[in-house]
């Protein structure tokens, strides 16, 4: 993925300033979507643990409308379309269990 490092460095850049909660509030879920399509997973791993965003934000619309996409790409024999699409909705239904189980551990002990 060749803007993978981009995302990192800017990933790091935000944490560093100290500026998630500015940096979360500017997403929108075509934001979310390119980071879920460009990123690699340690990319992804540190918008998840790094910047705390959690795919609940942004699901279940923009699953939804992934999915209606994809099937607008099967019926119009756009395969490498739908391949991506299927892609970054897969990885949106990855993100939202890990958040779920991770929702579910204990706090760690002060």
């Amino acid at each position: 993925v060749a803007d993978t490092w981009l995302l990192g460095h800017l990933v790091n850049s935000v944490i560093e300033a100290k500026r998630g909660v500015e940096f979360l509030d500017a997403l929108d879920k075509e934001d979310f979507e390119g980071i879920l399509r460009l990123s690699d997973p340690a990319t992804l791993l540190k918008f998840r643990l790094g910047l705390e965003l959690r795919a609940s934000a942004f699901d279940p619309p923009l699953r939804l409308e992934l999915e209606d996409r994809v099937l607008k790409c099967d019926e119009l024999g756009y395969t490498e379309n739908s391949r991506s699409l299927r892609a970054g909705l897969m990885r949106l239904k990855s993100w939202k269990r890990c958040d779920e189980a991770a929702a579910k551990l204990p706090e760690p002990a002060s």
